[in-house]
């Protein structure tokens, strides 16, 4: 709602109020059914402009059958210039993933190297929840960046926790040509496993902070 609980003291009344800056907006959303197969999540040309300082996306999919232990997928992730889909090898991301055990744990990172950036790295879980913000989405002078945060985990039990648990996924990625900021007016999610994203769900919010 964008309010917060305010008190004016001991023994003063409590009441809602609404922040200066009107609390986080929805601006844009998308949802897959169980019944849809498809490689993306969601594909949003022109859901950021100077609107707003700060955009979250909280989202959720399934991939692949909920039962199937192929194919192995990654989330991807490129953003749009201006309503252009960059597809340049400019994409600069490090994504760190852990699990429930040592030797789960990994890396991937890519210097300005890449088309798209990673997500979820090499993983197999099949289901993944999370969100990622995004600041100074309509700067030119300072480059825009992406800072997801999420689960990755396996839904057809039983299961170990050496095999496929996967959590706590964290990535960081930014992309400019020739290291020069640019307008980012959008961003696409998909995957590489071809037509396997089901039970999807993205909002994006943005948030006025001045």
């Amino acid at each position: 709602s964008g309010q917060v609980l305010t008190s004016g003291g001991s023994g003063a009344a409590i009441s809602w109020t609404t922040p200066a800056g009107g609390g986080w907006v929805p601006v844009a959303n998308n949802s897959v059914s169980s019944s849809d197969s498809t490689s993306v999540l969601c594909d949003f040309s022109s859901c950021f402009d100077s609107t707003y300082d700060h955009y979250r996306v909280e989202f959720t999919c399934h991939v692949a059958e909920i039962t199937s232990t192929s194919p192995v997928d990654n989330l991807l992730l490129r953003q749009y210039d201006s309503g252009s889909l960059r597809t340049g090898t400019d994409y600069d991301y490090v994504v760190n993933y852990s699990g429930n055990g040592s030797a789960n744990r990994s890396h991937s990172s890519s210097s300005g190297s890449s088309t798209f950036a990673y997500m979820s790295g090499n993983q197999d879980s099949q289901a993944w929840q999370g969100h990622i913000d995004i600041w100074n989405t309509h700067e030119t002078e300072i480059q825009a960046t992406w800072n997801w945060w999420m689960n990755g985990y396996w839904v057809y039990q039983p299961d170990s926790v050496t095999n496929n648990q996967r959590l706590g996924v964290n990535g960081v990625c930014s992309a400019a040509n020739g290291s020069t900021p640019v307008a980012v007016t959008g961003f696409k999610i998909y995957t590489n496993g071809g037509n396997s994203i089901r039970n999807g769900n993205v909002v994006v919010y943005g948030l006025k902070t001045s």
